[in-house]
């Protein structure tokens, strides 16, 4: 059965994202870095081929694949598909905003925190601590009832049968070190916490906000709607609810990982 043709404005996202493309592999070759569609396939964890059909316009964009192609390339998913970014950022304001990665973070009382080095998602300069061999999931195989003094009842599933936790490729990822007190007992100083700039942010998870005025925290998200959002301090403390306009982008937390996990060198 042949392929359904592309609607006239999914062949304009095909054509803007070509221009993107070609921009992004001109400053490559400027820093003498890769720029081939099969690095940049690689980045996305998809073949060189489903990329080029991207490209082509043979297979249309969704909203998966261009938040994730927008942030290899480093820019506003905005300059490729406005359509689906629009449809997107109806829903949440803070879909897949472009961002800054950032390495460590200094955390007084109340969740804000100050940056100690920042690099824009897809600059070459970026370094990642490693990249799995695909996008997937791992099986949830016990359930721990647990208690108030620590111990926990275990129940054991054989794999599939407990569901499963998504993955996601650590070349997505960016992770933050805390310093200090402020946000402990849930986030102690030294540990490590990691952050999806392409993930969906859930209501009572933890985030990443970064405000336009320069301000960064990390809060429980409340509640989510398109105009604004509600999120308390994650030690505890007062709601409070932020305006959409005030916010540059919204990262969900993915993973927290102790202090020994962190290392000066790269593994």
């Amino acid at each position: 059965m042949p392929a359904k043709p592309l609607t006239p404005e999914q062949e304009e996202d095909a054509a803007r994202l070509s221009d993107v493309f070609a921009q992004w592999q001109i400053a490559r070759k400027k820093l003498g870095a890769p720029n081939s569609q099969e690095s940049i396939a690689a980045q996305l964890g998809i073949g060189q081929s489903a990329f080029n059909q991207y490209l082509k316009g043979r297979i249309p964009l969704n909203a998966d694949i261009l938040a994730r192609i927008s942030t290899a390339l480093g820019v506003d998913p905005a300059q490729i598909s406005p359509a689906i970014t629009k449809t997107e950022r109806e829903r949440s304001s803070h879909w897949a905003r472009p961002a800054t990665v950032v390495s460590s973070y200094a955390s007084p009382v109340g969740g804000e925190f100050e940056s100690s080095k920042t690099l824009r998602v897809g600059e070459a300069s970026v370094e990642y601590a490693g990249k799995s061999k695909y996008r997937g999931a791992v099986a949830v195989t016990a359930v721990a009832r647990a208690e108030r003094d620590g111990f926990f009842e275990e129940r054991v599933f054989a794999e599939g049968e407990g569901g499963w936790v998504r993955t996601v490729e650590t070349a997505d990822l960016y992770a933050v070190q805390i310093k200090g007190d402020g946000l402990a007992p849930v986030l102690k100083h030294g540990a490590v916490v990691l952050v999806d700039p392409l993930g969906r942010c859930e209501p009572g998870e933890q985030v990443v906000v970064a405000f336009k005025d320069g301000r960064k925290a990390i809060f429980d998200l409340v509640l989510d709607r398109a105009d604004a959002f509600t999120v308390e301090p994650v030690a505890g403390g007062e709601k409070r609810t932020i305006e959409s306009e005030q916010v540059e982008y919204m990262h969900p937390i993915v993973g927290i990982c102790p202090p020994s996990r962190w290392t000066k060198n790269r593994p």
